[in-house]
């Protein structure tokens, strides 16, 4: 379930643990998509973004003594993706 809150700049926080999804990709697009409230199915493709196997790869195959971060924007928000489990979407 996704957590609502605000960020230290004052930006608008989602989060998500991306372990409660089948693949960090499909956690990925599920926040942005509740970020813009928005259906999943009509955001741009993230393929276009990011490399979602490869996102998914690095996440799932990450040991726990590795700390992995991985940001980028996509539909005018910014996502961080963490190895220890959480998606997080930032809006203005």
């Amino acid at each position: 379930m996704a957590n609502s809150s605000t960020s230290e700049d004052g930006s608008a926080v989602v989060r998500q643990n991306w372990t409660d999804f089948p693949h960090p990709s499909v956690a990925v697009v599920e926040t942005i998509a509740a970020t813009i409230d928005r259906d999943p199915t009509e955001i741009e493709p993230l393929h276009r973004t990011a490399d979602m196997d490869a996102l998914d790869a690095l996440l799932v195959n990450t040991d726990e003594t590795t700390d992995l971060e991985l940001s980028f924007f996509h539909e005018g928000v910014e996502v961080v993706v963490r190895s220890s489990g959480t998606v997080e979407v930032y809006t203005e």
